[in-house]
């Protein structure tokens, strides 16, 4: 359970050399917990929450199809804008880890900033296939993970009608299956809920 993990990271952070660094993203539950249960000086955070007092921030992010954006925030101070052509909070709060850590290793964020530009996401993790006459075939091999649905649901409404799921089987039970009709259903027009339910 979660404890085990906690213990885990504990046991490994407690061999570091006193010289190292540790970045931890503030914004989840475990993290803070793990926070508060060890003596370590160089901790290095990150949030995407404004009443933080993480050292980095991510601020007015804004979602537009497969693009998203983001003010990045050290010390809250804004060092500039962030522009990535993958959707989801979960792409910009990776992606403030990685600025973490490069400008502690003394890269520029103008040369941060080009290579997450540059990054197109990971091969069949809500990856763009095929755009024809404005339709977007997205392949997501992970859809059950509902952060994924999230992002097709909620960061990108504009072109998602209709979520195809050919293996509900894993999801077990019936009420695991009604739970993620319901789920992905939620952001959909009234219409497209009957067609996707028809589709599941």
């Amino acid at each position: 359970g979660l404890q085990q993990v906690l213990d885990t990271f504990r046991n490994y952070i407690s061999n570091l050399d006193k010289s190292s660094k540790i970045v931890v993203n503030i914004d989840d539950k475990g993290n803070n917990l793990l926070l508060k249960s060890i003596n370590f000086d160089n901790v290095i955070t990150y949030s995407l929450d404004e009443n933080s007092n993480a050292n980095y921030m991510a601020l007015n992010i804004i979602a537009n199809g497969f693009n998203t954006s983001a003010d990045i925030y050290k010390d809250k101070n804004y060092i500039g804008t962030l522009c990535m052509t993958v959707p989801g909070l979960h792409n910009i709060s990776n992606a403030l880890a990685t600025i973490a850590v490069a400008l502690d290793c003394g890269v520029s964020f103008e040369d941060i900033k080009k290579s997450l530009n540059q990054f197109t996401g990971m091969k069949r993790r809500f990856q763009l296939v095929a755009d024809i006459k404005g339709v977007k075939l997205v392949d997501d091999y992970d859809a059950l993970n509902y952060d994924c649905k999230k992002i097709g649901c909620v960061l990108v409404p504009a072109f998602i009608r209709i979520i195809f799921q050919n293996s509900l089987t894993e999801l077990g039970n019936y009420k695991d299956k009604i739970d993620f009709i319901e789920s992905a259903s939620a952001p959909l027009p009234e219409t497209d809920k009957e067609r996707l339910c028809n589709l599941l």
